[in-house]
């Protein structure tokens, strides 16, 4: 019998890939992976999509959900299939696990990742970590009983790539980036980043797609 669920979850991630790399893929300015599998101080955790880009991180995480979603005022969420509603685990609360890792393998490799400073090695302190969880545009969001705080963060796949030129426009804008004091990184760290993460990037890689299509219909994630 088809796994409908396994089946649902592989359409979301092969479309937010499709929409990465088509707008940000030859982008200089952007690094994309998918599908990262990091395990450090006997700790895993998978990554479906990581952007990498001049002040730090995105992690994306995809979500396939047919139906509504809703988080309480503590975080909690759930979602409907149904016509039921059924307790989800916390796709921020994912991800914020997986940005703790992220940021424990990059420690250990600072030295090979970044350059020096002044004769100082450059660390990742100071870099940006942020989160984005790209939920099924067919999903229904009740927002204003979201709290602000998550619901910033959650966007329907088709806005995927207008969220994630918002996040990165301060640091891709060379003038501001000059105002700032937050560390950059050089083209040459972005590429050996790149590099270094790519090791760790799974084979059953999801394949992007090829076109814009509607999202799968089998039971959510």
């Amino acid at each position: 019998m088809p796994d409908y669920k396994r089946m649902a979850g592989e359409k979301q991630e092969s479309q937010v890939s499709y929409f990465l790399n088509r707008y940000f893929g030859s982008n200089d300015n952007y690094r994309i992976l998918n599908n990262l599998y990091i395990e450090v101080n006997g700790f895993n955790s998978q990554i479906d999509h990581l952007i990498i880009y001049k002040a730090g991180f995105i992690v994306v995480e995809s979500k396939s959900i047919q139906g509504a979603v809703r988080v309480n005022s503590l975080g909690e969420w759930e979602r409907s299939y149904k016509n039921e509603w059924f307790g989800i685990p916390s796709p921020v609360k994912q991800a914020e696990v997986q940005i703790d890792n992220l940021k424990a393998l990059l420690r250990e490799n600072c030295s090979q990742l970044l350059g020096k400073l002044l004769g100082l090695q450059k660390g990742f302190g100071g870099r940006q970590y942020k989160t984005v969880i790209a939920i099924s545009s067919s999903a229904r969001l009740d927002r204003d009983n979201i709290p602000a705080d998550i619901s910033q963060n959650i966007v329907k796949t088709e806005f995927l790539v207008d969220k994630i030129k918002d996040l990165t426009k301060a640091a891709n804008n060379g003038l501001k980036s000059f105002a700032k004091t937050e560390a950059r990184f050089t083209d040459d760290e972005m590429d050996r980043i790149y590099g270094f993460l790519k090791n760790y990037q799974r084979s059953d890689e999801p394949a992007p797609e090829t076109e814009n299509k509607p999202a799968a219909t089998g039971p959510a994630q």
